[in-house]
């Protein structure tokens, strides 16, 4: 399958304004619309302040208004007819067209290429005017390099074949992997993450409903359109955002399990919230990955890893303004074990874990047994943190 994504050259700005006046008057829309339509698009005068003094005026006869919702119609209008107008050269091809984003593929590259022509000739007298820097054509293929006739061009310019290409905001890839588009919305959600100031300050259901407004529509965007392609790799990558959200609005390490972090929160799946949200099938992929989430979801209980505070035994540790919050629940997930153990980065309790206070043998939660001073004095800083998540709330009455 050959595509090529074609751009124009300030689009908005270069639209003829008298091949719109036509395109509508052809349609049958009445004078009295004709007339207004004619107001808002007349001569006007720009006038260009260089810092020192204003320039002479310059009469603008071309382009719609970028930010006005009506200028996208009527770039549309502009284009409307371009299908129609490629199929009389050659039927074979497709075209995809959002406002000035236009794709035209098929599986032959001669189709294409004519298509391209067509699209040549088309532009002229409607003040379109082709990219050829930024043009660029994909050839979707199992593998393998591209064939030595596999050259295509616009306005006598060789167009350049790329392996990826982003259209509408999905990264395509020439082997038909949808990892690259994985990859960038999980990044832009790390940076949405990161733009949420003191999460840890906000009460579990505020946070969820953060997550909800401002991170999951980064993380999900063109979802609905790759769905069936998704494998389990690429489920788990969606899920790591969320996961990522919570641990830091429980003030947590990046290294607490998942299942951990989903227990203690009381939520669901991101996958299948997503899933949900856009009412998408459940696929082979899907199924295989909710049915893991769910087996260590219920395997948390049996490893015996909550409950070891006693802020645990309420929920108020889930309100807002909540200080201790942070060492309370690393105290009742790995009880501080990375502190006491001699074991660099050590979080879980092994054979031959030592204390590095008292010397003795470092289990799980040695915290509460260990006799140095040391564990004393974080003995103490955690019943602190306890008073301040449970009895001391800021918002407490």
């Amino acid at each position: 399958m050959y595509a090529v994504f074609i751009d124009f050259r300030a689009a908005f700005d270069k639209a003829s304004r008298s091949a719109i006046f036509r395109i509508v008057e052809s349609m049958g829309v009445g004078w009295k619309l004709r007339r207004l339509l004619k107001g808002i698009l007349q001569e006007d005068e720009v006038v260009v302040f260089n810092g020192i003094r204003e320039l002479d005026p310059l009469t603008q006869t071309t382009g719609v208004a970028q930010g006005d919702c009506l200028s996208s119609l009527l770039f549309v209008l502009l284009l409307a007819e371009l299908p129609r107008e490629i199929a009389k050269e050659v039927r074979s091809v497709q075209v995809l067209l959002y406002a000035d984003d236009l794709v035209i593929y098929g599986e032959r590259r001669i189709a294409v290429q004519m298509a391209v022509n067509a699209l040549e000739k088309f532009c002229q007298g409607k003040g379109l005017h082709i990219n050829e820097e930024k043009t660029v054509a994909m050839k979707f293929r199992g593998g393998g390099r591209l064939s030595k006739c596999d050259k295509m061009w616009v306005k006598g310019v060789e167009i350049p074949f790329e392996n990826e290409v982003t259209y509408l905001g999905i990264k395509l890839r020439s082997c038909g992997s949808y990892e690259g588009h994985i990859r960038e919305r999980v990044r832009k959600a790390k940076v949405a993450i990161a733009r949420v100031r003191k999460p840890q300050m906000l009460g579990m259901g505020t946070a969820l409903r953060v997550f909800g407004l401002c991170i999951a529509p980064v993380v999900s965007y063109g979802i609905p359109v790759i769905w069936e392609k998704l494998n389990e790799k690429h489920l788990a990558a969606l899920e790591s955002v969320k996961a990522s959200f919570l641990k830091r609005s429980l003030g947590v390490a990046a290294g607490t399990k998942n299942r951990v972090v989903y227990s203690l929160v009381g939520t669901g799946s991101f996958i299948e919230d997503v899933r949900t949200m856009f009412k998408l099938e459940l696929t082979h992929s899907a199924t295989l990955y909710l049915q893991s989430f769910q087996e260590k979801i219920r395997g948390v209980e049996s490893e015996g890893v909550l409950g070891q505070t006693l802020a645990m035994t309420t929920r108020r540790w889930r309100e807002p303004g909540r200080p201790g919050r942070s060492l309370v629940i690393r105290v009742s997930v790995h009880g501080l074990h990375g502190e006491f153990c001699w074991g660099k980065g050590c979080f879980v309790a092994g054979e031959g874990c030592r204390c590095r206070y008292c010397g003795g043998e470092c289990r799980q939660y040695h915290l509460w047994d260990c006799p140095a001073q040391e564990g004393v004095q974080f003995r103490r800083s955690v019943t602190r943190a306890q008073n301040e998540c449970v009895v001391k709330g800021i918002y407490d009455m």
